[in-house]
């Protein structure tokens, strides 16, 4: 991860620059610590446009609250998209203003694209679920699917259609048994 830190303007904590960027930044990112420390703004305009408002009003939360912020994207310096997760923690004054933030940034980029990927994979599940019951449910009888095993006192029959209960007077119930 990425770590950083800096001072956080007590009169508005939504206001900080970090001082701090270690290396690892240069080898995720393409980005010297240098040119992110020195360059003004330089975080916020790398955010991708779909998450900059959000990750900016959720970052004076996460400041006050401690918590870590929800995964956003940034630009990568050859142009792809990253997604990062920050946990923050804030430094406070005595009277509990606060004075100087910590911060680790995870790059899960690969965490992402696979719960992205794993989406897609159900989605699809799920639109050949739903023609496979538009097929089943033209059907004009019952459809049913049975488990045989060499022991057939542990047969079953595990699937039903609905039509059951239209042609006889069984439900998907009592048709259905282990």
């Amino acid at each position: 991860g990425i770590v950083w830190h800096g001072p956080v303007d007590p009169t508005n904590p939504s206001v900080y620059r970090s001082t701090h960027m270690s290396n690892y930044l240069e080898r995720v990112t393409g980005y010297s610590p240098k040119q992110w420390l020195e360059t003004p703004n330089f975080w916020r305009s790398i955010l991708h446009p779909e998450d900059r408002e959000r990750v900016l009003q959720r970052t004076s939360q996460a400041l006050e609250e401690g918590k870590p912020m929800p995964p956003y994207r940034i630009f990568a310096k050859d142009g792809g998209i990253l997604w990062f997760q920050s946990f923050l923690r804030t430094l406070r004054n005595s009277d509990g203003k606060p004075r100087h933030m910590f911060g680790l940034t995870l790059d899960v980029t690969e965490f992402k694209e696979t719960e992205a990927a794993m989406a897609e994979v159900l989605e699809h599940a799920q639109t050949l679920q739903n023609r496979l019951n538009d097929v089943i449910g033209g059907i004009p009888g019952i459809v049913w699917e049975s488990w045989f095993q060499e022991d057939p006192d542990r047969d079953r029959i595990n699937f039903c259609s609905d039509q059951i209960h239209r042609i006889t007077p069984y439900s998907v119930a009592d048709w259905s048994w282990e």
